[in-house]
């Protein structure tokens, strides 16, 4: 096949020259590839023709090279989009709340601070305490009693005039009381996204997020 081989590296030596882009490149490859064939047709030793077996397998190397070529643009086309698309997303949770798993938020912009818990077991019953993260000082309580093992919500709503205008974070603590005795929790707590942002390299979305900081978009539990 060494028919084959020189025309292909021919072909790809033309096609490489041109610097007008990737369907210039092709085009130009195609061309070169057509008129060395035609010549070498036309110059073959009669005695020794070319067989049709090693005309169509040139062909068929050709055409699968310039597929690959066709493929690998309309890819590039199709991940550039799939950018936009997340970075189109990625703008639209700026302003929702995200749940995180932290223990200390500032009242969303309704004047309440909504929670949940996982629970691995059962619970014979669930506290829920709100203390001035700055200060300690313990602003309610909530007793949800028993609870089934899963997720549980919880939400302080309504809080007090000075409470939001002090301008503090709320620490949230949970306390589960079993069989067994009492154990901490740790909660996860809504709190608003403030930007976001796409790495270009690994399309990943990283938000920022009030209260907590940098927060991939992996780690986010619920949205609202």
């Amino acid at each position: 096949m060494s028919t084959i081989d020189s025309l292909m590296s021919a072909a790809t030596r033309s096609g490489s020259g041109n610097t007008t882009g990737a369907t210039g490149r092709n085009n130009l490859g195609q061309d070169a590839f057509l008129t060395l064939l035609t010549t070498q047709l036309q110059n073959q030793n009669p005695l020794e023709p070319m067989q049709n077996a090693e005309f169509v397998a040139q062909m068929a190397q050709f055409s699968t090279v310039s597929g690959i070529s066709e493929v690998n643009t309309t890819l590039g086309g199709i991940a550039s989009g799939l950018s936009g698309l997340g970075l189109s997303a990625a703008s639209g949770l700026i302003g929702r709340d995200v749940l995180v798993e932290t223990s200390a938020v500032m009242p969303d912009r309704t004047g309440a601070l909504r929670g949940s818990v996982r629970l691995e077991e059962a619970a014979s019953s669930l506290v829920i305490t709100y203390s001035d993260a700055e200060t300690g000082q313990l602003l309610n309580t909530q007793s949800l009693g028993a609870q089934a093992a899963g997720t549980v919500d919880f939400a302080w709503e309504n809080l007090p005039a000075d409470v939001i205008g002090s301008g503090h974070r709320i620490a949230v603590g949970v306390q589960a009381n079993r069989a067994g005795g009492s154990v901490d929790l740790p909660p996860s707590l809504y709190s608003r996204v403030t930007g976001a942002m796409i790495d270009p390299a690994s399309g990943e979305t990283t938000l920022q997020v009030a209260d907590f900081g940098a927060l991939s978009a992996l780690e986010v539990q619920s949205l609202r």
